[in-house]
């Protein structure tokens, strides 16, 4: 399931399997939780990268 697709589509798959319930620890919604976190400071980086781009 990781590694295919777009960065947006793997969230869409990890929310689904949280939604689904079907993670029985919590093991794959800390994974999930990391790497959304991950991936919103990526693009906060890359907003703040654009910003700097001179006008």
């Amino acid at each position: 399931v990781l590694g295919e697709g777009s960065l947006e589509e793997t969230v869409q798959k990890l929310r689904l399997f949280i939604d689904k319930g079907d993670v029985r620890n919590g093991k794959l919604q800390r994974v999930a939780a990391n790497f959304i976190t991950i991936r919103d400071s990526v693009l906060q980086d890359i907003h703040g990268d654009i910003r700097l781009l001179p006008q």
